[in-house]
Order: C-alpha cells, then sequence, then structure tokens
C-alpha cells in the first residue's frame, strides 16, 4: 500500500491530486485512505479513489461483518471515486463509474451538444457515438441483485478466497504473500522463481496472474470448493516439476530465470 509520509513529502504547489487505491491489481490491498483524507484536508489538495476494482466488493463485505476499511465519502476529503461495474459488479465490459462528491464538479468538465435532441445537451465524458447495452446491462443487474444479490456474491467469493489461502499456507514450498483483505490471493514460491512457478503451472494448464513477486488468483462467483481444491493439488505439483521435465516451451521459460 502506499506510503503516506512519502505522499506527504512529494505535495507541492505543483500538485493537482492525489490518488489511493482501495482494491490494487495485484493483491486486493486497500490503501489507508482514511489517512490521505486528513492528508489532503490538511494541505488543500484533491483527493481521488481509484476503487475500480473493490468498489463493488467491499462495501458488501462490510455489510457482511468483514473488517473493511473506509474508502468512500465517509471521509470528508475523499473527492472522486471510480468504480467498474464490469469488474465485481458482474457488468459486461465496458462499464466503468465515475462518482463526484461534488455534482458541481460535472459541469466543469461538461460541454453542449447543439446537435443533439433539439440543443441543449450536456456531454462529462468523451465525444463519440457508443453502444449503451453495458449501461442498460448495468441497471438490469443492480435491480436484480440488489444489495442481498452482491452480498450474497461477496460472500461465496470471499469462501473461496479463505479456502485457498489457509490451503496454501499448508503447502511447504509457497507463502501467502498477504492475508486477503477481498478476493484475491497472492502465492509465492519459496525455492524457484516466480517466473518457473508460472511455467510449471501453465504446464500443467493453469494460467494465472504473473507479477514480479508472486502469481495472483482472483475467485469468482462461478468459481468452486473443488475448483479450488484442483488448484491446490496443482500448486504441489508445479513445485515437483523438474527442469528436464518440461517441454520446449517450458524450457524457454525456464531459460529466462536466470534473469528474473
Amino acid at each position: 500500500t502506499v506510503d503516506v509520509d512519502f505522499v506527504k513529502r512529494r505535495i507541492s504547489r505543483r500538485t493537482a491530486a492525489i490518488v489511493g487505491i482501495a482494491g490494487t491489481t495485484a493483491l486486493g490491498a486497500v490503501d489507508p485512505i482514511a489517512e490521505l483524507s486528513e492528508l489532503a484536508i490538511e494541505r488543500g489538495v484533491y483527493l481521488h479513489v481509484d476503487a475500480a476494482f473493490g468498489g463493488m466488493i467491499l462495501p458488501f463485505l462490510k455489510e457482511l461483518g468483514y473488517k473493511v476499511p473506509d474508502f468512500d465519502f465517509k471521509l470528508e476529503g475523499v473527492c472522486s471515486i471510480t468504480i467498474d461495474p464490469h469488474k465485481m459488479g458482474l457488468a459486461p465490459i465496458p462499464a466503468g463509474g465515475l462518482l463526484f462528491r461534488d455534482e458541481g464538479l460535472t459541469e466543469k468538465i461538461s460541454f453542449e451538444t447543439p446537435y443533439l435532441a433539439g440543443g441543449g445537451v450536456k456531454s462529462f465524458t468523451i465525444a463519440g457515438s457508443r453502444p449503451g447495452g453495458a449501461v442498460a446491462a448495468v441497471w438490469a443487474l443492480m435491480r436484480i441483485m440488489g444489495r442481498r444479490g452482491y452480498r450474497e456474491v461477496a460472500q461465496w467469493c470471499m469462501r473461496l478466497t479463505e479456502r485457498l489461502a489457509l490451503g496454501v499456507e499448508r503447502i511447504d514450498g509457497v507463502d501467502l504473500l498477504i492475508k486477503p483483505v477481498m478476493n484475491v490471493v497472492g502465492i509465492r514460491p519459496r525455492f524457484m522463481s516466480v517466473r518457473r512457478f508460472s511455467a510449471n503451472m501453465r504446464r500443467i494448464g493453469w494460467m494465472l496472474s504473473e507479477f514480479p513477486s508472486h502469481l495472483r488468483v482472483v475467485l469468482m462467483p462461478h468459481h468452486s470448493e473443488e475448483l479450488v481444491d484442483t488448484l491446490l493439488s496443482d500448486i504441489r505439483r508445479a513445485l515437483r516439476l523438474k527442469i528436464e521435465e518440461g517441454s520446449k516451451d517450458l524450457s524457454l521459460e525456464l531459460r529466462h530465470d536466470r534473469y528474473a
């Protein structure tokens, strides 16, 4: 997560805004938004929260009793929030959202399109014709799912997440990078490079997101406990694979390990 003291030292007269993340891509971690909010108020700077990933699951986890730090407009310094319904909102791509504390900010970025609907129509995003299907899908999903439906999704995803995290902790040869805050698990091998571990997993049939420090698994509502158990079994297999057992493509991957 972000170092608030570092952010504080970097703020100057040229600072346009500071940004915190609620649900990082790599691990689903949440920056100390409350501290950033206090800093933003103290220094008079704009604070934007990137909750594209976490915005549609963290609030429901909080309703379920999970310990989730505040990141939204409850914090006085938060000025705007990005939330993508096409992530944990389960909507089709593309469906991104931008929320403002002050509605007046939309007026500052709006422009009129005089030739539409008799004139006087204001636009707030990039000009150009785009399909509205995703917007309709988001509306329909929220009407159908409701808060209860999204709570059920969050609960199932975290049940799978906790099952995977516990299983990873019991495997000798890998580490759980952090205790999951949301439905993301980071797995780091102890005795081989991340690149080699990733290549071994691919050989078995798993294409997991590869980061410099770990492999990432995002647990989604269509996943099952059986799938999690199979993944844990295959992680053990991947740790046992030897270089010479690899295919030609795998060997090519492994030759780069010395530089990883």
